[in-house]
């Protein structure tokens, strides 16, 4: 059994930003330890092995570190040092997001204009299918738990149905309108997280917390289109010619760099050239699925989506009730672990009573090599941390 440090976590939980300006050296020179050493306890335990990071202390830099928390944070010495250990949630992805206080859903809901009446609000029945999935594999874990998860809740995020009626002019404002949401709503849910699990499921079309969330990983900005070179390791083209979505990975234009004929599909960077799963109609299709954890904050977050709603219900089918290729991720960098996995899968349709039903055969799961995801997180260092680095 693995014993992690949660410096971290209880840093935030008190109100102080871990990452924030001179904490680095206040820890250095209260402990009389290198900048180095500080910085290391301040990222907690290192994940599979890797050179940076603590993972042992002694006893004198332990109880300096529980009078630095109590008499210049204010916590309360009844906590410690006892809060500033936990033990590592096993190697299961779902147990691991059962190992936190809170859980959230992100999932995308459709705000369509009517004739008459009030707006309609709708989720896709796909998207619906991975919640649910989810959900119950969830509660299959806390039923086996003595801890059990305390709360799961869902947050929908709106985005607007457009239809052959609505001109240029109204579409551009729907997506604007999108983004907004999606930016309000990611600041809210991501102040001062701790000891919680977010959960995105679809594509940034329908779900812009996505397309924050992957921009606040890459540290590229969100709803920006990427131009002259590639901000992220993988690249969706959209399978709608008119999508307005502007993305930082994704849209309805080739990736960055690509030379190739391309089409709808999810791209991917192995030794420096781009390499796609297409998407055909009836024959092939795709998804993603994005594994992150923060060891010392107790941070568990996971994007599962197809390229269309075959697919998303397909990963319902095939990645939520098998994750073992999927976690832990595979990425250990800076006190964290990033783990992305292109999934590939054939379809086959069968007409039976004149309906049509499609099958999932083949199904590939390609991890995106750890030196590309590494190239690819350097520029992510945010400013606060690259001051103190």
């Amino acid at each position: 059994m693995e014993i992690e440090l949660r410096l971290k976590e209880i840093l935030i939980e008190q109100g102080v930003d871990p990452n924030g300006w001179g904490l680095v050296t206040e820890l250095a020179e209260y402990l009389n330890v290198h900048r180095h050493t500080a910085k290391k306890l301040l990222q907690g335990n290192t994940p599979n092995g890797e050179a940076k990071g603590v993972n042992r202390i002694s006893l004198r830099t332990l109880g300096e570190l529980c009078n630095w928390l109590h008499r210049k944070h204010e916590v309360p010495m009844d906590r410690l040092p006892r809060d500033l250990f936990g033990f590592a949630p096993p190697p299961a992805l779902w147990q691991a997001v059962s190992s936190v206080r809170t859980t959230t859903l992100f999932v995308g809901e459709c705000l369509q204009k009517q004739k008459s009446g009030p707006i309609r609000l709708w989720v896709s029945s796909r998207d619906s299918t991975v919640a649910n999935a989810i959900v119950e594999q969830l509660c299959l874990v806390k039923g086996e738990s003595t801890r059990g998860i305390n709360d799961i809740h869902t947050e929908y995020v709106p985005f607007r149905f457009i239809t052959d009626n609505d001109d240029q002019k109204t579409r551009r404002e729907y997506v604007d309108q999108q983004a907004k949401a999606a930016k309000k709503m990611f600041a809210r849910t991501h102040v001062a997280r701790s000891s919680s699990a977010h959960v995105y499921i679809g594509s940034q079309e329908v779900n812009g917390m996505l397309e924050e969330w992957v921009a606040s990983l890459f540290g590229c900005k969100p709803f920006v289109p990427a131009t002259g070179q590639a901000q992220t390791p993988f690249y969706v083209w959209f399978r709608h010619p008119d999508s307005l979505v502007q993305s930082c990975f994704g849209g309805v234009v080739p990736p960055p760099g690509y030379t190739g004929k391309g089409g709808p599909g999810i791209y991917y960077r192995k030794r420096n050239r781009w390499l796609v799963c297409p998407f055909q109609e009836n024959k092939k299709d795709t998804g993603l699925v994005i594994t992150y954890r923060d060891p010392g904050a107790n941070i568990v977050d996971v994007a599962i989506f197809g390229l269309s709603g075959r697919a998303t219900a397909a990963m319902a089918d095939r990645v939520v009730p098998d994750t073992k290729y999927f976690y832990p991720p595979g990425l250990a960098w800076r006190g964290r672990q990033l783990g992305v996995y292109v999934c590939q899968f054939g379809v086959t349709a069968e007409k039976v009573q004149n309906n049509r039903t499609y099958h999932i055969r083949e199904f590939k799961v390609i991890p995106i090599e750890n030196k590309i995801l590494k190239q690819f997180l350097r520029p992510g260092k945010s400013r606060k941390e690259a001051r103190e680095s």
